[in-house]
């Protein structure tokens, strides 16, 4: 077996670093029968036998220097690695001075050495035996670890594949190692001779990978394998089964689903129980003063009040449930807000509070439906209105990107609580006392419609801060006049 390929020393170099051995080739395999299905059946074997790898370089036995040698057939006085190696790079050279007449070292110094020399076999057997306990360690590291690891050499054949290599693709190792890359799934094999071809590393967050029963969704980064001076010699691949972390996010949704609808079910009964509470007393003294004018005058006024009150919750819900379709003309962001800060200059101007307008000189087109944006903001100025005490004052800003544009709409009120910032949007949550609560819940919606993201913060020098944000609308798209 040759230990000095370019290839090995690659492959050696990469996981040398992932495990912290070494070693020069990955498929070298022990003759002993002790191997890691009997060590490594006690963890307590790892620390024990990660500690005989590196002694290795410098303890040759049990006793020493001599009786009990790890090597069978090698003397333990002498066989340590870095006396081995010393010798063989002083001893031959002119500067060394032989005293002693041991066997081997007059060869060794005239350089007339051969084969059956007991240093050059000692070095080669030392050599060896440190190897097969590097690729013992890191054959069970490997094989062991949940990710699938799958290797490959410059020339597109596959020199490694783990045990979840296996069970995640339904191949076999046998018969997969030494074979090309395309017998992997094409989302394994083109990222893997890609990376072998130019060097890039590369991420797939999500890859379905076919396997023996069912295809997995995957997340696969691959990395070229270099030797010392940067020549790639391959490319290993490391994929990880987010079938667990799917199932929880599933698990996660339905609980938030639930707890959504619970809270629904919830706001819905308490805005309908209370006129009905209202209707229902009403009812109840009808049959006995259905004479009294003044009594059938505020009848008719409070049940229709209460009705209206039930209808208007019911708009708003159907609302919610159905904020509009996507509207596929281009408007300029800018019209439906100013109309709607028109709208609202009245209603500010009697509370004092003043508004510092920045729309900017660019068109900002979405694609959107002019009136649903224009709720939109209204619904933001009427929150952010409440919220501004007497003599405030509001900032309205319109800021373009490269790809998005931002409507942004601050107060000076108090800010919002940061324990409730991830629940305002939710239905029926509100912090005031004569509310709804689908306000803010509507308004996400309408700007979900429009492909757009809705989000609330505080900010730095009091107050809160909504921003929408738009993606720009196509140049090609139809302009609304």
């Amino acid at each position: 077996m040759n230990l000095t390929r370019p290839t090995a020393r690659a492959f050696a170099t990469t996981f040398l670093l992932l495990v912290g051995a070494g070693c020069t080739d990955l498929t070298v395999e022990p003759k002993s029968t002790v191997t890691e299905s009997n060590v490594f059946n006690d963890p307590n074997s790892y620390q024990a036998f990660l500690a005989r790898l590196y002694a290795g370089l410098a303890v040759s036995g049990q006793r020493g220097p001599a009786g009990l040698p790890d090597i069978s057939g090698i003397d333990e006085g002498f066989s340590q690695y870095l006396r081995l190696y010393w010798e063989t790079q002083e001893l031959p050279t002119d500067e060394a001075v032989i005293a002693w007449n041991d066997i081997g070292l007059p060869e060794m110094n005239t350089q007339t050495w051969t084969s059956q020399s007991r240093m050059v076999v000692a070095m080669y057997y030392r050599v060896y035996f440190q190897v097969v306990l590097a690729n013992e360690y890191i054959e069970n590291i490997v094989a062991t670890i949940e990710s699938g690891v799958v290797a490959i050499t410059s020339a597109g054949r596959i020199a490694m594949f783990n045990r979840a290599a296996e069970r995640l693709t339904g191949l076999a190792a046998d018969e997969i190692k030494g074979q090309t890359a395309a017998r992997l799934a094409p989302c394994l094999s083109e990222p893997l001779r890609a990376s072998a071809a130019d060097g890039v590393a590369r991420t797939l967050p999500e890859i379905e990978l076919p396997g023996a029963d069912r295809a997995r969704p995957v997340m696969c980064t691959t990395s070229p394998l270099r030797d010392p001076d940067g020549i790639v010699l391959g490319a290993v691949a490391v994929f990880s089964d987010l079938t667990p972390l799917k199932e929880l996010e599933i698990e996660r949704r339905r609980a938030e689903r639930l707890a959504y609808f619970e809270g629904l079910a919830s706001g819905i009964a308490h805005e309908i129980k209370n006129p009905l509470v209202a209707i229902k007393t009403f009812t109840q003294l009808l049959p006995r003063r259905a004479r009294e004018p003044q009594f059938v005058d505020e009848f008719g006024r409070i049940v229709g009040r209460e009705i209206h009150r039930m209808e208007r919750v019911v708009d708003r819900l159907r609302t919610l449930a159905h904020p509009g379709r996507r509207p596929q003309h281009a408007v300029d962001v800018r019209a439906p807000l100013a109309e709607a800060l028109e709208f609202m200059q009245a209603t500010f101007d009697e509370k004092s509070v003043t508004i510092d307008a920045s729309l900017g000189d660019t068109p900002c087109r979405v694609l959107g439906d002019h009136q649903n944006l224009e709720q939109l903001f209204l619904n933001l100025l009427m929150n952010a209105h409440e919220a501004t005490p007497p003599g405030g004052a509001l900032s309205i800003a319109v800021t373009r990107e490269a790809e998005h544009v931002t409507v942004s709409v601050g107060d000076t009120g108090p800010g919002i609580a940061p324990e409730l910032l991830e629940k305002i949007f939710e239905p029926f949550f509100t912090t005031k006392q004569r509310g709804s609560g689908l306000g803010l819940a509507i308004s996400a919606g309408v700007a979900q419609a429009h492909g757009a993201r809705l989000r609330a913060a505080n900010h730095p020098g009091g107050g809160a801060i909504f921003s929408v944000q738009f993606p720009l609308a196509p140049v090609t798209a139809p302009v609304i006049a």
